[in-house]
């Protein structure tokens, strides 16, 4: 180990600096040069060298005597020395020693290994160049010393360098099968963009191939070390004429496919992903001719009525059905044609786990003859499908089924149920009348009947203002009041009309679509309406209908004719919470009616002038005064509370306050805060929901106020004594809750009668 290790200064490393009497040549001498870390780290040892006058470039770069020990964790093949124009990306050379050794000292002249770089042009006008040492691997960091130069002169020898390798001259030919390709550390690189890296091929070189048939092809370098890039071009050299480009399929080689026809040449390119990773002498690349794709067209089985045990493929290509934005993804296919005009239901309902899409075309795998499609038709999102179609008799359509997504799982089979209903031309649904009655009716509906548009009657929130199809079903009303049907057990696309007179939609009542799960699948129908003792009325059950194209239910339908449950009655004992002075959770109940405030003494500044769904909490103060009552404290998006103070629960007529948004000043989270005079011993209700039925609480409600002195028993008013006002309170409260209760058993009873008149008179 020498003694001297630190960078040489400039001015030492220009007096050490031999310059031969060779016009054309620099020796260096790197004696007590040392090496610290990577390219950039400064305490590397450098000079520079004068460019004779004359010379062109750089042709050749060799060490002689060189004796170095790798230190402190460094490799000898990672002392690297490089020759360049300073700063340049392009103007470089660098070489290392030919060595796998680990630490140690390394001793040998010659060229070494290329590492980077070649032999170089130096443009006029430079009058030095820069020579360093660095570490291709930096061992401990920059302040950690890698190897110490005992001995050993660097010769940089001018002269015109030769001129770039034309990889395109003669390229290699290659043959199916295995090929060996020469690789040129000095050929161009191929300025292309491919895989995750957006990876040039660097150094590239070429196998020309011709193709010997009509079809599509391999290559690859896998199975080799060497981080490779690879492309297949038309045109030697030119990136113009790239047909495809790969980085990293196996490992950091790559493989490539490309289609071809007899006799086409193709330049198979072969470059190294690293800028300045020297490429082998070598490489093995193999072609190989490449399957055929799947073609799901090629020969589609026949369905038949049943099931049909549909074999999926994953080579099988996907159907891109552009005009409706949907992709069938590793679509296969079965063929039907018809020997009489029929609905068509293909349904792959059994098979739960499969996310798919059903479609309908008239020409296989071409997405635009696509005319109906369904997604999730089963009932369960993300789940399996069912199309149902109007097919003609002699006309061959073609059913694809495939994954909702390019990452869906594809069965290697799935179970397509195909029933057929045959459709009566031009049926007169009115001329069939069901009867049906209150409780569960099953009917038989015919495809053949006309629509019933109710254009000017009702505006569906989907599609036309129609029912499609429309089958008549005749309800007598056993008696007066509301009545409701639904197709709520069913599992197909229905709609519900109600009218007085059969087919006559100007008789209209009432219509439906999807009111059993409110628009989603499977979109079934229920309708209400007011009904009369006696008196005859119509429903119409048919199919969804868009843009006067009909969606057919089947033909087995199950409808409910009931009356429904009165709704619940929020102002009811046991829904009323008791308050007191503060917090109360209060959770809104969907099923309450709102409160309409139209026409009441409080306005709300922004519509509906409601407050949605609200319970209602029940208050008597024991003390006259000041109170407030808010949900400040609520965050977030359904804390959207709207709050009013009733002296009779329920009845917006009594409204004596109300407030929206008090809290934060119309802004979110629209939280509101209602202050009030209150009198002692008055109930009152405060009314607690929503803005809308989204804001869905819970709501974080305070009460705040004079709480007084604690009154004595039986002192309902407080006025200090008990007496017949008192008595009064309590007997108008009899068998509920809250005034009057003394023992807080929930309900006001002769126990409490008993114990206002045992504290009769003044209160102590």
């Amino acid at each position: 180990m020498i003694a001297f290790l630190t960078r040489m200064k400039p001015i030492a490393a220009l007096a050490a600096l031999a310059i031969t009497g060779i016009a054309t040549a620099a020796n260096v001498n790197m004696a007590g040069w040392a090496t610290y870390g990577g390219i950039a780290v400064p305490t590397n040892s450098s000079t520079t060298i004068a460019v004779p006058a004359g010379v062109t470039g750089v042709s050749a770069m060799s060490f002689n005597n060189l004796s170095f020990d790798a230190i402190n964790g460094s490799y000898q093949s990672e002392f690297t020395i490089r020759v360049e124009i300073a700063g340049s990306a392009t103007a470089f050379w660098s070489i290392k020693p030919s060595s796998t050794a680990a630490g140690g000292t390394f001793t040998g002249s010659g060229s070494g290994t290329t590492y980077g770089g070649a032999p170089f042009i130096i443009p006029a006008g430079t009058t030095s160049l820069k020579v360093f040492v660095y570490e291709t691997y930096d061992d401990g960091g920059a302040t950690v010393q890698d190897a110490a130069v005992t001995s050993g002169t660097l010769t940089v020898t001018f002269g015109n360098p030769p001129p770039p390798f034309d990889a395109c001259a003669a390229p290699t030919t290659g043959t199916l099968g295995n090929n060996t390709l020469p690789m040129s550390s000095t050929a161009a690189n191929l300025d292309l963009a491919c895989g995750t890296f957006a990876a040039a091929a660097n150094k590239a070189n070429y196998l020309k191939f011709v193709a010997p048939s009509t079809g599509n092809f391999t290559a690859n370098t896998c199975g080799q070390t060497a981080d490779t890039v690879m492309a297949a071009l038309t045109i030697c050299g030119d990136v113009s004429s790239s047909l495809v480009c790969n980085d990293d399929t196996c490992g950091l080689a790559s493989s490539i496919n490309f289609a071809a026809t007899q006799g086409q040449t193709i330049y198979i390119a072969v470059g190294m992903y690293s800028t300045t990773a020297a490429p082998p002498a070598t490489m093995p690349v193999t072609i190989a001719a490449a399957a055929p794709p799947f073609d799901a067209c090629a020969a589609p089985p026949t369905a038949v009525i049943g099931n049909n045990v549909l074999t999926m493929n994953p080579g099988a290509a996907d159907l891109d059905i552009a005009w409706a934005g949907v992709v069938v993804y590793k679509c296969m296919y079965l063929k039907v044609t018809p020997a009489q005009d029929a609905l068509y239901t293909f349904s792959n309902c059994a098979d739960a786990d499969f996310d798919s899409w059903i479609v309908m075309g008239t020409a296989c795998g071409d997405g635009s003859s696509v005319e109906f499609g369904d997604d999730d038709g089963c009932g369960t999102i993300a789940g399996p499908s069912r199309v149902q179609v109007s097919l003609m008799a002699g006309v061959t359509y073609y059913i694809g089924v495939g994954g909702y997504g390019a990452t869906t799982a594809i069965p290697a089979t799935t179970t397509v149920e195909v029933v057929a209903q045959v459709c009566t031309s031009g049926y007169n649904a009115c001329a069939h009348q069901t009867v049906v009655q209150v409780g569960s009716n099953n009917v038989i509906v015919d495809c053949g009947a006309a629509n019933l548009d109710l254009t000017g009657y009702w505006t569906p929130a989907f599609g036309d203002a129609a029912v499609g199809t429309a089958n008549y079903l005749k309800f007598v009303a056993p008696t007066t009041g509301l009545f409701e049907a639904a197709m709520c057990g069913n599992d197909s696309d229905s709609r519900l009309a109600v009218l007085t007179a059969c087919g006559n939609a100007a008789t209209f009542l009432a219509a439906d679509d999807d009111g059993c799960t409110d628009g989603a699948p499977p979109y079934t129908a229920k309708v209400s309406w007011n009904a009369t003792q006696g008196a005859t009325y119509y429903i119409a059950l048919g199919c969804f209908i868009q843009a006067g194209v009909t969606y057919p239910i089947p033909a087995n339908q199950v409808i409910t004719i009931g009356v429904p449950a009165p709704p619940v009655d929020p102002c009811s004992p046991s829904e009323i919470i008791n308050a007191s002075i503060g917090t109360t959770i209060v959770i809104p109940d969907q099923s309450f009616p709102d409160l309409d405030m139209t026409g009441s003494a409080c306005t709300f500044t922004i519509a509906p002038q409601v407050i949605n769904a609200p319970k209602y909490l029940k208050f008597t103060p024991s003390v006259s005064g000041a109170f407030t009552i808010g949900n400040c404290a609520d965050t977030g998006t359904t804390a959207d509370c709207r709050i009013a103070a009733l002296s009779t629960c329920g009845d917006a007529g009594t409204t004596i306050a109300c407030d929206d948004d008090g809290c934060t000043g119309g802004v979110a989270p629209y939280t509101s805060l209602l202050s009030l005079d209150l009198v002692s011993g008055v109930t009152y209700y405060f009314a607690v929901g929503g803005y809308s039925a989204a804001a869905t609480g819970p709501f974080t409600i305070q009460i705040t106020g004079p709480s007084g002195p604690p009154p004595c028993l039986g002192d309902i008013n407080h006025d200090g004594v008990v007496g017949g006002a008192d008595l009064g309170l309590l007997l108008g409260n009899w068998g509920f809750s809250g005034t009057g209760d003394l023992n807080n058993d929930g309900v006001v009873t002769g126990a409490d009668l008993g114990l206002l008149l045992g504290a009769w008179g003044v209160c102590p």
